[in-house]
């Protein structure tokens, strides 16, 4: 956020002064934070912080989702809706690996994903 703050400072100061913004210099390129981060996490120390706070975040149960909705129908009805998409199989694969891997159902891994976007 800060390097927008000063970026959108820069051309609203430049705009104001009548002259054309133009592109910063560049201090930091993206290889320059990917070196950072992987000297990160081959830290063993950071490491074990990072999985003791998702380990306690993980613990603790997620709020419970409240949406609005309305019904109309008599009580105990149970009527719904269903909306269906296709996946290419290219991605379909690459979500039951990743299901996988993670020791979990494809239904678990989309209904996760899509409790994430609800959120």
């Amino acid at each position: 956020m800060e390097i927008l703050r000063s970026e959108f400072n820069r051309f609203y100061r430049d705009y104001t002064n009548g002259s054309e913004p133009g592109p910063g210099q560049i201090r930091y390129r993206y290889k320059d934070f990917a070196g950072w981060h992987n000297r990160r996490i081959r830290d063993p120390e950071l490491k074990q912080k990072a999985l003791s706070y998702w380990k306690k975040v993980i613990k603790q149960r997620f709020p419970e989702l409240k949406l609005p909705y309305y019904h109309s129908g008599e009580p105990g009805d149970r009527t719904g809706a269903s909306y269906r998409c296709v996946v290419a199989g290219d991605m379909k694969n690459r979500l039951h690996q990743l299901a996988e891997k993670n020791n979990t159902t494809l239904f678990a891994l989309l209904f996760t994903m899509f409790n994430i976007l609800l959120a």
